[in-house]
């Protein structure tokens, strides 16, 4: 189990570089010199410098990344006795660890277990109730990781069910997808 959090933790925070990487690509960075690109660089080097170019100010991107989502049999009782006995109330399991992750520019979770029709169920085959998502939301993530060993325990309605509960929540994901034309979708 160990190594499986820690694989999860790697490769979630090697996505969150790659998306931090990516935001300053596309934020116009250009690594502090001075807000030029390529053609004013160039430019720049046939005439003489008239004054020093402004410093680029840093860019500061804060990710914070969570290994597995995963609701066994205590956890859906206790959620349930949250919820009055009705509804599964998931966001105290959340209280402690909110801070660290509404304050961030990009939360990062990881779903480790379908969301879809029928009752919840546990290992070896998870179905975790949608309320789950809503809770993840109001956490502060704002997205999840949903491929793991578990993605297809409810099958394609499993995968249909944690796509739609994590839209509906709005929570950005990706990983297991509704349709094949749904994953080359960025």
């Amino acid at each position: 189990m160990t190594r499986w959090l820690a694989a999860a933790f790697a490769v979630v925070a090697v996505v969150g570089s790659a998306v931090a990487v990516w935001l300053v690509v596309i934020d116009g960075d250009d690594g502090g010199r001075g807000g030029r690109n390529t053609a004013e660089a160039a430019t720049a080097k046939a005439k003489p410098a008239k004054a020093k170019p402004e410093r680029s100010k840093a860019v500061h991107f804060t990710v914070s990344a969570s290994g597995d989502l995963l609701m066994h049999q205590p956890l859906l009782d206790r959620a349930l006795a949250n919820g009055g006995g009705d509804e599964y109330d998931f966001a105290p399991f959340f209280k402690q660890i909110k801070p660290y992750v509404e304050g961030v520019d990009l939360g990062l979770c990881h779903m480790e277990t379908p969301m879809g029709p029928g009752p919840p169920t546990t290992y070896p085959i998870f179905n975790t109730p949608t309320g789950l998502a809503t809770s993840v939301h109001r956490s502060g993530w704002d997205a999840c990781s949903t491929a793991s060993n578990h993605s297809i325990d409810g099958g394609q309605a499993g995968i249909d069910g944690t796509v739609k509960a994590l839209d509906h929540a709005d929570v950005a994901h990706t990983g297991s997808f509704a349709s094949s034309s749904a994953s080359r979708k960025p």
